[in-house]
């Protein structure tokens, strides 16, 4: 089957949506919903039966792996700093507990 969407970037638009699709079927490791092809096989069907030049095609997969690994370095930078802030913010409430509860907050010491 070939689809002939009339403009290129229509054709653009088609393709970086299949491989989106393609790379979150990668990230999860099912090709469920690329009726069980290996995503690399499907773009590939995909560029084919779109008419894609294949240097537009790797350039556009290129910039879908690109996003796609920029947005899983950011979920582990932001999921490491909350984990972060809760290990410091513990501790900070543990030496805070520590202190009042020494009886220096209160002006003797013990």
């Amino acid at each position: 089957m070939t689809v002939r969407p009339k403009t290129a970037g229509g054709r653009e638009s088609i393709f970086r949506t299949a491989v989106e699709a393609a790379a979150e079927a990668a990230q999860r490791r099912d090709a469920t919903r690329l009726d069980g092809a290996a995503p690399c096989r499907w773009v590939a069907a995909v560029a084919g039966d779109l008419g894609m030049e294949d240097q537009r095609a790797v350039t556009l997969i290129l910039a879908v792996a690109t996003s796609a690994t920029r947005a899983r370095l950011l979920d582990v930078s932001i999921a490491y700093a909350s984990v972060q802030y809760m290990y410091v913010g513990s501790m900070s409430s543990m030496a805070t507990w520590a202190w009042r509860t020494s009886g220096r907050s209160r002006g003797c010491l013990r």
